[in-house]
């Protein structure tokens, strides 16, 4: 609060500061730099610059002096940071007749063009939310969750947020790329590439678009998979409509206003009153309906100079919380009765905030300055106690009523006023049973698998067994066939020295020519059976070559996809440090 009101102040007295303050803060320096535009000259600015600011003024507009004038110092403090960035400021006088480019606008309507394509600005007129706001528009409409940072911006964003899981370059994505454009930047879209990245902020699967919300855990998922730019842009404006919303300095000028009657939360974030009863708002306002009465919530320590205003305008003291039904056009408001919250539980204050909203719906609250209204001329609007003990009431009643259809009244009355939360316990055990069942179906498929891989391996393990058995029977054989011949060696060789003998004493003595002849026969023989040998050795050989060829090549194929995947890590990266750079790059350039 402190730090926004010496920023307020160095706007207000900038001509006096020191130089260690501006430096913190920019100061105009009393040069003008704000451009008068014409039909003309607006068209060819709109054709030739990426960026065009333009405010749309009456100058014989006597009741838009006051704002005409911080609107234009706020412009020229903006022009003087964004002069080295190629961005046009610029004033359009409507009493000159509607400009042929940007059609017909509003008085005071500020807009914020990027190449050729407007943009409203809504905030507060302050040069640092214009500024923001320019750099919002720059930025690409699509932001990719990649980081723990990331993460955090993401779960930081109090508003209303798009957030897709999908594949890199598909068609989809294509889609969802289209579709970011309608809503940007008011609306921010988020997209997720990295399954890890995905189940850490519980997205459900590739493809799906999801909204979140603001203050509400349940997420609304797009119905159809994949979805068309058509179909986000049509789901996206249909479930948007929330039943409370934060106002701040971005969306201060379009949320109030919008509508004649408001409902109205005053609270200071600083203070833990003003904490429990944000809790409280953010708790009921999820069972009010969305479209009849969306309720503001203003911390008023977002706007301190706006703080004497409201309880001079309002007539209230906000030191403390306040929840009230304004008319944003005459100012005239009814309040609702906070004094005997402190008593109340958590619990009962919602009730009481419930039923105080759906008293306004019933129209038995107005804001017009009547009297309060009656019942049959019964009652005025209830205190918080008798509110609380009205909804406490109503919601037995819808619980006797379910019980009817079921059991008799009398049995049910008895469960119902022993515990009113019967129904939340019997939902529990259903929720229960319904989650050991799936438990059991789990330990099934579990045990299946279990059985699967356990006769797998028993056939595993019983196959080497048969194999060792075979080969242990081939090897007793192989000893027997051995003993007999080590048996039979001597009895052979003793009969071939006697056949020997007998054969040189029958036979004469052989030729020289005979002797030569069976010399080369037996060489001949010993020679094919080398060529043989040589021939198996070579089959071998080849072989076990052809085996190390496939292992090679296999290699080289795991090696280039490990390549292929550093190479992708390594242009993933360097992207990544691309964006990061332009990003830094951009707000140097905005900071300067």
């Amino acid at each position: 609060m402190n730090s926004m009101i010496r920023i307020i102040l160095l706007l207000a007295f900038c001509s006096t500061h020191s130089a260690h303050e501006r430096f913190w803060y920019p100061y105009h320096d009393g040069t003008s730099r704000v451009v008068r535009l014409t039909a003309d000259t607006l068209q060819s600015t709109l054709q030739n610059k990426n960026v065009v600011v333009v405010h749309y003024e009456l100058a014989n507009d006597q009741n838009e002096k006051g704002k005409s004038d911080t609107i234009n110092k706020m412009l020229e403090t903006t022009a003087q940071v964004l002069e080295n960035n190629q961005v046009v400021v610029g004033v359009y006088n409507l009493a000159d007749g509607a400009p042929a480019e940007g059609g017909l606008q509003q008085p005071g309507a500020i807009k914020v063009y990027r190449q050729g394509k407007p943009f409203d600005f809504n905030g507060y007129h302050l040069p640092e939310t214009l500024l923001s706001f320019i750099s919002k528009v720059n930025s690409t409409a699509v932001t990719q969750i990649a980081n723990k940072q990331d993460k955090k911006l993401f779960d930081s964003y109090e508003g209303t947020k798009v957030i897709g899981f999908f594949q890199q370059e598909s068609g989809a994505y294509k889609f969802y790329e289209q579709a970011a454009e309608f809503f940007h930047p008011n609306i921010p879209f988020f997209v997720v590439f990295d399954q890890l990245i995905a189940n850490s902020l519980r997205c459900k699967g590739t493809g799906i678009i999801e909204l979140v919300l603001p203050f509400r855990k349940d997420r609304v998922q797009c119905p159809q998979i994949p979805a068309t730019t058509e179909e986000i842009v049509s789901f996206v404006r249909q479930n948007r409509s929330t039943s409370l919303l934060k106002i701040t300095k971005e969306n201060v000028h379009s949320l109030w206003g919008e509508r004649e009657n408001d409902v109205v939360a005053f609270y200071s974030a600083s203070s833990p009153a003003g904490r429990s009863f944000f809790k409280v708002i953010k708790g009921r306002a999820r069972y009010c309906n969305a479209t009849a009465n969306p309720m503001l919530a203003i911390d008023i320590d977002q706007f301190p100079m706006l703080v004497d205003v409201w309880q001079s305008l309002l007539k209230i003291d906000l030191s403390q919380p306040h929840l009230g039904f304004i008319n944003s056009k005459t100012y005239e408001s009814a309040w609702m009765d906070i004094s005997s919250f402190p008593t109340l539980t958590p619990v009962d204050q919602g009730r009481a905030v419930q039923q105080w909203m759906q008293d306004i719906d019933d129209g038995l609250i107005k804001n017009d300055g009547s009297e309060p209204a009656t019942i049959e001329g019964e009652r005025a609007p209830l205190s918080c106690q008798e509110k609380v003990e009205k909804v406490k009431k109503s919601e037995k009643e819808a619980k006797r009523e379910e019980v009817k259809n079921t059991q008799s009244v009398e049995v049910e009355a008895e469960k119902i006023s022993k515990s009113e939360d019967k129904e939340v316990a019997e939902e529990a055990k259903q929720e229960a049973v319904v989650e050991e069942i799936e438990k059991q179906k789990v330990e099934k498929t579990q045990a299946e698998k279990k059985e699967k891989k356990e006769t797998e391996k028993s056939e595993k393990v019983k196959k080497p067994k048969v194999e060792g058995e075979k080969n242990n029977q081939k090897e007793d054989q192989k000893k027997k066939v051995e003993r007999k011949k080590k048996e039979e060696k001597p009895k052979r060789e003793d009969n071939n020295k006697k056949e020997e003998q007998t054969k040189k004493e029958e036979k004469p003595r052989k030729s020289k020519k005979e002797n030569n002849e069976q010399k080369r026969e037996e060489e001949e023989e010993r020679g094919e059976k080398q060529v043989e040998k040589e021939r198996d050795n070579k089959k071998k050989k080849n072989y076990k070559n052809k085996n190390k060829n496939e292992e090679r090549k296999e290699e080289k194929e795991v090696e280039e996809k490990q390549d292929k995947k550093n190479e992708k890590k390594g242009k993933k990266q360097n992207k990544e440090k691309k964006f990061k750079d332009e990003k830094q790059q951009k707000n140097k350039k905005y900071k300067k």
